[in-house]
């Protein structure tokens, strides 16, 4: 009985050996490692490719998100050690904390997606009469993001000229509670033939540190008459 089951269980063992073998073979591992970290820990990967995990450095525990070529640490704030576990499509991670009293705590982390709301205008907004010359105009608004103002890390102005002959353009920092101003000069002309006049399109654009862009817009004419 012994000998009539010893080929099946040979058999069966080097089925069993050849299938780990194959599986094995089937992987790609790609290491993952935090730059300057001796100790880096991968939990959690979403649809996106986007992975989470925590790194050991001297001074703390972090978690991390990465794309697969930058890391991002994931900390929350005031907290000595955070470490990420998961997810998902949306992007909102979660893991845990301990706080300064040694307590440990979970968290969910939801990712900024809101881009800064901006308000602008532009004064003189009618140049009169078309003589030609160059009339320094006020463009001025405020920039608004989540959770305040000094979330946007750059701001910038564009000037579209109907005739494409003026066209300034460059970026400025804003102020208190995002308000901002700054002064462009822009023709008062026209041709003679133009039924609607001459327009200026002046564009405001803030980007906050999560990258998303907000932008707005006024106009500023050389009407027919």
């Amino acid at each position: 009985m012994h000998r009539s089951l010893l080929p099946a269980v040979l058999s069966l063992s080097l089925l069993l050996s050849t299938l780990v073998a194959a599986q094995d073979a089937s992987y790609t591992f790609t290491t993952i490692d935090v730059p300057g970290a001796p100790i880096t820990v991968a939990l959690g990967i979403n649809d996106n490719g986007q992975i989470v995990g925590w790194f050991f450095s001297p001074a703390e525990t972090n978690g991390f998100l990465t794309d697969g070529g930058t890391f991002t640490p994931i900390d929350v704030p005031g907290a000595p050690d955070t470490w990420a576990n998961g997810i998902n499509a949306a992007g909102q991670i979660v893991g845990g904390f301990q706080d300064a009293s040694i307590s440990v705590h979970g968290f969910v982390a939801t990712p900024d997606t809101i881009p800064p709301v901006l308000t602008v205008s532009a004064s003189p907004d009618t140049l009169w009469p078309p003589t030609g010359q160059l009339v320094a105009v006020t463009v001025s608004g405020t920039i608004i993001d989540e959770p305040d103002s000094s979330e946007v890390s750059s701001a910038a102005y564009q000037i579209t000229d109907e005739y494409g002959q003026i066209q300034p353009s460059g970026t400025f920092t804003p102020g208190a509670a995002g308000r901002y101003a700054f002064t462009v000069d822009l023709q008062a002309s026209r041709t003679g033939n133009d039924q609607d006049g001459r327009r200026y399109t002046i564009t405001v654009s803030a980007t906050d540190q999560a990258g998303n862009r907000g932008d707005a817009l006024t106009l500023v004419t050389v009407p027919h008459g």
